[in-house]
């Protein structure tokens, strides 16, 4: 994960600077069965198959080569990155800022299909996950309501007053990790028949 926030694994140095999201990108190496064949004991690191996944947890936006990725309303959306490949976390002139700075970072892997340069025919897809998002975060939703109407009932038959987050809201659903959404990612559409 990478941000201003300090609980990102890599944190950008001044978090005063909002134009770089809290929350800006997680990359995670990921490939179908992964998770099931490290528990095996399978080193992942020397699998071909493996690919690095770029998701964002930012209201905003950042770019992959030039191509927006945003949170998901009702869905996990990312995209697979090759060496090459470059992140634009923000980029003032192009968001009509007086400015001139700009904050991209450029790829570089050394493992899986990931340390390949992007095929020129494949250009980057925006793939999205429905059914998992749906079961993750719906129960956990679910749970957190069940949650918060027993406390609601516990504290009505004490004669407290209902407790509140910051925001006005009594249950706010969590976005899953990123590794949890890596469990089972599969593309929205053929990614080979989006780039046509």
């Amino acid at each position: 994960m990478y941000g201003r926030e300090l609980d990102n694994t890599v944190v950008f140095p001044n978090n005063l600077d909002n134009r770089v999201p809290r929350h800006a990108f997680d990359i995670i190496f990921w490939r179908p069965s992964l998770e099931r064949d490290m528990a095996k004991g399978v080193d992942w690191t020397k699998d071909e198959k493996v690919m690095a996944i770029i998701s964002t947890r930012t209201s905003r936006w950042i770019l992959v080569n030039g191509t927006k990725v945003t949170k998901g309303a009702d869905c996990w959306q990312y995209g697979k990155l090759y060496t090459g490949d470059i992140i634009t976390v923000f980029d003032d002139p192009a968001e009509g800022h007086q400015g001139t700075d700009f904050f991209k970072l450029e790829c570089s892997f050394n493992v899986g299909i990931s340390r390949n340069r992007r095929p020129e025919n494949e250009r980057f897809v925006v793939m999205q996950e429905r059914d998992n998002y749906q079961k993750t975060v719906g129960k956990r939703s679910k749970k957190e309501a069940k949650a918060n109407r027993r406390a609601e009932r516990a504290e009505e038959s004490s004669g407290a007053t209902t407790a509140t987050g910051a925001s006005g809201d009594t249950a706010t659903p969590t976005p899953a990790p990123a590794v949890e959404a890596a469990s089972a990612l599969k593309p929205a559409a053929d990614p080979a028949q989006a780039a046509k």
